[in-house]
């Protein structure tokens, strides 16, 4: 048998390269993470036309886990009991005399973060409900994004990382905690020289420099380590495929226009790119082009067009907290600004720069490394206007009140930029 694990980063996006993976390895049973999926959408029928039998826990736009199985499955638990506020992170069901658990462990943002605390509480949380599981099924497997590196050779900084997010004291300890239950990271057990990763970051070139950690994880019951022959992490699926790749198969959808009165307004999301190595750089900056186009075009014929979105690149030094330092680094690439450039070459007018001249206010902060409380932002997400929008902007703000927890509901890494128009 051949047990799994994979967290997809959003199955819709990434259907046909499951599907690729699945017919090329064939495994009995996969754990999916981050499926991002309601249980009404998840692909069901495709996949038991692939041959798998579903068992699914999942939610709109976050989270999600599911479990693929060849043979039908018995399920046993649906969600972590006692952690039903953090989302749908687990589901477990039997075969045959295992059971198997898909699980997606909460990220935790930064220590200073009250999301940090509730990840430690999660944690345990899980080993009570293993305890419970293996008292009562003694051949069990767990398999999942546990995000958290176990120890300094399953991060490619080393003890250099030691203390940083997913490094700290606080949350190997509960790890920790989870394996002395008498659980064994399968893995490790059989590849202990090894330093190899299961994730790397999109941005920075992470994967092409080798800068990654492992943090997902299989680990079993003691009679499941007896059974255990091999244990590999299939990097060749982190590569594009066939022209699949675990970032975006295309550009997807990212653009909306609509009129209302003389208006018309539009929705972007640009391309990420992911670094300059990527091929999708390149198709990043094409898009750009095609975005020049479009704009010319609607522009032609509406003369007073807005267009606000997330554009992903950085403007200028002063639109990033690093200011002339981050030149050249990802999304402050000469290649990159040449693009919006040229765009607003076209009598396109930044409106927040040009009735804001002298600040530096971000729009983005990384939910890791505590860059929200250190101020370390970009401001990637701008309003754009022909000559006739500009002369009726009255005001322009970056609304930063919802990047902080309101009413306990969870931010967004970007915050809402308001335009402020006169009447026509």
């Amino acid at each position: 048998m051949i047990f799994s694990t994979w967290n997809i980063n959003g199955l819709r996006a990434r259907f046909d390269l499951v599907s690729h993976w699945l017919d090329k390895r064939k495994p009995d049973v996969v754990a999916l993470q981050e499926t991002k999926t309601e249980d009404a959408s998840f692909p069901v029928a495709q996949f038991e036309a692939l041959g798998y039998h579903c068992y699914i826990h999942g939610e709109r736009a976050w989270n999600g886990v599911a479990l693929l199985s060849r043979q039908e499955m018995e399920v046993l638990t649906i969600g972590l009991p006692g952690e039903a506020d953090t989302g749908a992170r687990l589901v477990t069901a039997k075969i045959d005399d295992f059971t198997m658990t898909s699980v997606y462990c909460p990220n935790g943002k930064n220590p200073e973060h009250q999301d940090f605390a509730a990840k430690l509480t999660w944690f345990d949380s899980l080993g009570q409900y293993w305890r419970e599981l293996t008292h009562d099924y003694d051949t069990s497997v767990i398999g999942g994004d546990f995000n958290i590196v176990p120890s300094a050779r399953d991060s490619w900084r080393g003890q250099e990382g030691d203390g940083e997010m997913f490094h700290t004291v606080a949350e190997r300890e509960k790890l920790w905690a989870f394996v002395a239950q008498d659980v064994h990271d399968l893995y490790r057990e059989l590849n202990s020289g090894t330093k190899e990763f299961t994730w790397w970051d999109y941005r920075g070139g992470s994967w092409e420099k080798g800068e990654g950690l492992r943090i997902d994880m299989i680990y079993g019951t003691p009679k499941v380590r007896a059974l255990t022959e091999r244990v590999v992490i299939d990097k060749e699926y982190r590569d594009r495929i066939d022209d699949l790749t675990p970032g975006e198969a295309d550009t997807g959808a990212r653009l909306v226009t609509a009129k209302i009165d003389d208006f018309t307004m539009t929705s972007v999301y640009c391309p990420n790119g992911k670094n300059p190595e990527h091929q999708d750089f390149a198709a990043k900056l094409t898009w750009f082009d095609s975005l020049g186009q479009y704009w010319r075009e609607l522009t032609h014929d509406y003369d007073t067009s807005v267009i606000g979105g997330d554009f992903n690149i950085v403007p200028s030094a002063r639109d990033s907290w690093r200011g002339q330092e981050g030149d050249g680094e990802m999304f402050h690439t000469v290649a990159e600004r040449e693009k919006l450039w040229a765009f607003v070459a076209q009598d396109v007018h930044d409106l927040y720069r040009e009735l804001n001249s002298g600040t530096k206010e971000f729009t983005w902060w990384d939910y890791r490394g505590g860059s929200w409380e250190k101020g370390e932002g970009l401001r990637i997400d701008m309003i754009y206007g022909t000559p006739k929008v500009r002369a009726l902007t009255e005001r322009v703000v970056i609304d930063k009140e919802y990047r902080d927890r309101i009413d306990d509901l969870t931010p967004s890494d970007h915050v809402p930029v308001y335009v402020e128009l006169k009447s026509l």
